[in-house]
């Protein structure tokens, strides 16, 4: 399941950075590319999803 924290982080910012681009400001599209570089990070830390803790693997 993916952490409901990052879903708001990018409907806000992202949402933001839109209303820049549409306002001509270059702070919009470096906003964008702000939130797919944070998006990118934490996915690749393991920060994005939250992993149940009662799901046993098996090896």
């Amino acid at each position: 399941m993916i952490n409901p924290l990052w879903i708001a982080f990018t409907l806000f910012f992202g949402g933001l950075g839109i209303c820049l681009i549409i306002l001509d400001s270059i702070a919009g599209y470096l906003m964008c590319y702000g939130v797919l570089v944070w998006l990118f990070i934490a996915n690749n830390t393991d920060q994005l999803f939250i992993e149940k803790e009662d799901e046993e693997e098996d090896y």
